[in-house]
């Protein structure tokens, strides 16, 4: 199979260390085993091979580093880059968590660690994970019924509904998944447009847009499109005040898109 060179872009951090402050936190106890989750390993996180700077998919040996290791993989989606966070313990993965508020966490866990991570979160950390920034709870037993002594996702979760969303299905993990990163890369945009940092806001823009296309393509189908519309303004307008910035008009900055 033939390969090509990975152009991936990498989004420079508050503090100029080209850290994204964006950040992907996997808990399960199964995350490193072979063949499982193939969908989310292959087909949503790639990663870099450092000696070829080739595209190739995340494997169980760089999941085993970053959890033996304590050390984030960076991987990319749709040319974007991302850290990942491994963990199959509980107690290493709350650990992270409260070292990085300061990121956007996407945390995705099972129902098994969930029931013990979950609580501890929403009682420590109750702002960062809401319904507009969930944790991501995949889990095969969404139903009432007790598989051995395995409790069932739904007896615990209930009492998190503000806080969480659960899948049974990687396909649909995935979609919402795209749906609240393309969000969060919009929302981000306006607090750099305001920040009168147009050029990363420009980017970011950018990128959810490409998100939004990444979940067409997934879904087949076109929702959306008022964000859309509101993105493609947005980009209009950045790329008049960065030419008003290039020919030195000294024209008034541009007002952030709501």
């Amino acid at each position: 199979m033939a390969t090509s060179t990975a152009h991936v872009q990498r989004p420079a951090a508050q503090d100029g260390t080209g850290t994204p402050n964006h950040l992907l936190i996997w808990l399960d106890r199964y995350i490193g085993v072979p063949n499982d989750y193939l969908l989310l390993k292959r087909a949503f996180f790639m990663t870099t091979d450092p000696t070829t700077g080739y595209e190739v998919s995340l494997t169980e040996m760089d999941i085993d580093h970053s959890i033996r290791t304590r050390e984030a993989i960076f991987v990319h989606l749709e040319g974007i880059q991302f850290m990942l966070r491994a963990f199959n313990t509980v107690d290493d993965c709350f650990e992270a968590i409260e070292n990085n508020l300061d990121k956007r966490i996407f945390f995705i866990t099972s129902g098994t660690k969930g029931r013990i991570i979950v609580p501890a979160l929403v009682a420590y950390f109750r702002d960062k994970f809401t319904d507009v920034r969930p944790m991501y709870i995949f889990c095969g037993n969404m139903n009432m019924i007790t598989v051995g002594d395995v409790t069932p996702a739904h007896s615990w979760a209930l009492d998190y509904v503000d806080h969480l969303l659960m899948f049974n299905h990687q396909n649909d993990l995935l979609e919402r998944m795209v749906l609240d990163i393309a969000e969060y890369f919009f929302t981000e945009a306006g607090r750099l447009h305001q920040a009168e940092q147009f050029e990363q806001a420009r980017q970011h823009y950018h990128w959810a847009k490409r998100m939004l296309d990444r979940h067409e393509r997934m879904t087949e189908r076109v929702i959306m499109a008022a964000r859309r519309q509101e993105i493609e303004r947005c980009l209009t307008d950045l790329e008049q005040r960065l030419a008003q910035e290039h020919n030195e008009t000294g024209d008034r900055p541009s007002e952030p898109c709501a």
